[in-house]
């Protein structure tokens, strides 16, 4: 069995001076080919594994946990354990590793069993956040990263542990106004049809005007700006994840038209759609480190059993 570098989590916590219960280390987004996979082996930290789309096995100790797209598996410290895929399409992941300074909630933690469902993308969106700030590296990008996982974290103790689990869409998180979180469950359902202003108002109860004066009181947004946002969100997730054309992609979330799918990616992203997925490919099998002096080991072998650091793309 490997024994992965990285930290003596005793006392890093005063020695960084991050005052912080959590400290991410690495991040990245992994796809694994069919039949590739990870060596036995434990470290001293934990370990978050989203599963995004494919299939493959987990092994913690001695369980063995199925694989499958909104899956989520949560490594503890100090046990050992594999992944690998299956013979039928890339296992696509995205994986963290952090430390856990408080004790008790290390001890809370310690006690999710796995596999996390994640249906709703909690753990997902959160983690590409990390993966986003951790590419960028902007002011304070470490601390940023941080709270994303402390929320990601607590989410994940909160839907294994607590009776009873709530979990709201994320479009209702954060809001008080009954008639916006209407308004943006309709568009989240309908984004990719034909819908406008008078639709969704339509289908609120209020006047056009009303809607999108309340709308953006609430939320900064107007409609059109928020229907646009979410439409270029589902965008991405589908240029990151699928094998799509820009074309299919642009249809699928409701655009006419290329040229106006691509203008409003640039307006919002700063980069063509092309331009965006070709960049993003380039970080898949890419460590991100975060935590500055952290080492990774990348312990993943092929189905020919050759490392698979050897045949990155």
């Amino acid at each position: 069995m490997e024994r992965e570098r990285g930290y003596n989590v005793g006392d890093v916590s005063k020695a960084r001076g991050i005052p912080s219960p959590v400290n991410v280390l690495w991040i990245a987004r992994y796809d694994y080919e069919p039949e590739w996979r990870v060596l036995p082996h434990a470290h001293d930290f934990f370990q978050i594994v989203c599963t995004i789309d494919g299939r493959g096995t987990a092994t913690l100790g001695e369980e063995e946990i199925p694989l499958e797209e909104n899956v989520v598996v949560l490594v503890p410290p100090r046990v050992t354990h594999l992944f690998s895929a299956d013979c039928s399409r890339p296992l696509k992941t995205l994986d963290t590793k952090f430390e856990v300074f408080d004790r008790d909630l290390a001890a809370v933690l310690g006690r999710v069993t796995s596999p996390i469902g994640d249906k709703t993308h909690v753990v997902r969106h959160l983690l590409e956040r990390i993966r986003t700030e951790g590419m960028q590296r902007l002011a304070w990008h470490r601390h940023l990263c941080n709270a994303l996982l402390l929320q990601c974290v607590l989410w994940l103790i909160g839907d294994t542990i607590r009776e009873p689990a709530i979990t709201l869409p994320e479009s209702v998180v954060n809001d008080h106004d009954s008639v916006v979180c209407l308004a943006k469950n309709f568009i989240e359902v309908h984004y990719a049809e034909n819908i406008d202003s008078r639709t969704i108002a339509g289908h609120v109860g209020y006047s056009p005007e009303y809607l999108s004066k309340r709308f953006s009181q609430a939320t900064g947004l107007s409609l059109h700006a928020y229907l646009m946002r979410l439409r270029i969100a589902k965008a991405k997730e589908m240029l990151t994840y699928e094998e799509l054309s820009i074309k299919e992609v642009a249809f699928l979330v409701g655009f006419k038209t290329i040229h106006h799918f691509s203008r409003a990616f640039k307006d919002i992203e700063g980069v063509p759609p092309a331009r965006w997925r070709d960049r993003e490919r380039a970080g898949v099998r890419q460590n991100i480190v975060i935590s500055p002096g952290f080492e990774n080991t990348d312990l993943t072998i092929t189905k020919d059993g050759q490392a698979a650091t050897e045949v990155r793309t």
